[in-house]
């Protein structure tokens, strides 16, 4: 099987684009199959990234009020501030492009079938934030903790006491990002006697996320395995993988159900590697008939995080990379042993713990 797309879109104001997408699929005898696709894709900026954008971030301050006359120097005194963060569009921000690809191979019989596909994003102008805010303050120092006067920058918002309560940046076109992983899935289906069981996974393993913010042709730095707080990209775990065991029996069903985020390092903390996280749910429900007039009600009942599993704390490390301990030599409490605020909800890890909850479904 062959399809062969061409879209063509219109903006105004000069911006427009024709992108092509090649997809292809061949089968080789009843159980294999090879597929791939290539194609273009064009994005203009959004009211968001045109607009303004507000949110809020913890950052470390590596200045502090102390120098002569309440002056500000950099002296990193371990403050951890929660500030406001804005973001507004910057002028003349123009459409961000890419190059996909995509290659797999898969099997499928009567009760198995699996996949593994390589993906590939070739990005152009990448609309992004110009900077995290906690570059931006960091290069006020950019010295590091030498007790020199901080380097002023309009866009880092002091009070009267030195305390950090607003960060403003700009969405910008970075030059030019290439990411590439790859994609694992299966499952598998068994009959038994009144029931049926199906077995799931599935993965995807990040390769890399190369970011060349000028265009120059070098990469400034690779994404992939990244907490990325000093710039502008999300969390970036290099493995994110699930399963589940799935029971179907008549009206009743019940999963089991495991999640795996891998471990990263932090940028914020000199690369201080952040455990992995792996928590199990458990679902059961029952379906009723004609419970409440017509249609089908479903009760469910069930747990996430069945093992009350913490999120890995966002560790820091000193300058060779050893992990900082709760306590100094001195047998005082370190309060710069993790970042604030303590965990990193942008990879998907959750401090609420066990969380038990049931559901009610009624479908007319």
């Amino acid at each position: 099987e062959v399809q062969l797309a061409l879209r063509n879109e219109d903006y105004g104001g000069g911006v427009s684009t024709t992108d092509p997408k090649l997809s292809a699929e061949l089968g080789i005898g009843e159980n294999f199959g090879v597929r791939g696709s290539w194609g273009t894709s064009f994005q203009a900026p959004t009211v968001r990234q045109t607009g303004r954008a507000t949110s809020s971030a913890f950052i470390d301050d590596p200045a502090s009020a102390t120098g002569p006359n309440g002056s500000f120097i950099c002296n990193d005194q371990q403050v951890a501030n929660n500030i406001a963060v804005i973001v507004e569009g910057a002028p003349g921000l123009s459409p961000q492009e890419a190059e996909n690809f995509n290659f797999g191979v898969t099997f499928q019989s009567d009760n198995f079938r699996a996949s593994i596909d390589y993906f590939s994003f070739d990005y152009e102008d990448l609309i992004a934030a110009e900077a995290g805010a906690q570059a931006i303050v960091n290069a006020q120092c950019p010295g590091g903790n030498n007790n020199a006067p901080i380097t002023a920058d309009p866009r880092v918002t002091r009070d009267a006491t030195g305390q950090v309560r607003q960060v403003d940046s700009q969405f910008v076109n970075i030059g030019k990002v290439e990411t590439s992983g790859i994609d694992v899935n299966a499952d598998y289906t068994l009959d038994w006697r009144n029931s049926t069981f199906i077995f799931d996974i599935g993965a995807t393993i990040l390769d890399s996320f190369d970011v060349d913010t000028d265009g120059d042709g070098i990469t400034d730095f690779d994404g992939a395995g990244s907490r990325n707080q000093s710039n502008n990209f999300s969390t970036m775990p290099e493995i994110r993988s699930n399963g589940a065991i799935t029971w179907f029996s008549g009206n009743h069903t019940a999963r089991m159900g495991v999640n795996h985020i891998g471990s990263y390092d932090n940028d914020q903390g000199n690369n201080a590697e952040i455990n992995s996280w792996t928590v199990w749910d458990v679902l059961y429900s029952y379906q009723f008939t004609g419970l409440i007039g017509e249609g089908d009600t479903t009760l469910s009942v069930g747990i996430n995080n069945l093992f009350d599993e913490d999120p890995p704390a966002l560790y820091r490390a000193d300058a060779v990379g050893n992990r900082n301990g709760r306590f100094l030599d001195s047998g005082l409490y370190n309060r710069g042993w993790v970042d604030r605020p303590g965990y990193d909800d942008r990879a998907g890890h959750d401090l609420r713990g066990q969380v038990a909850y049931v559901r009610f479904k009624h479908v007319f």
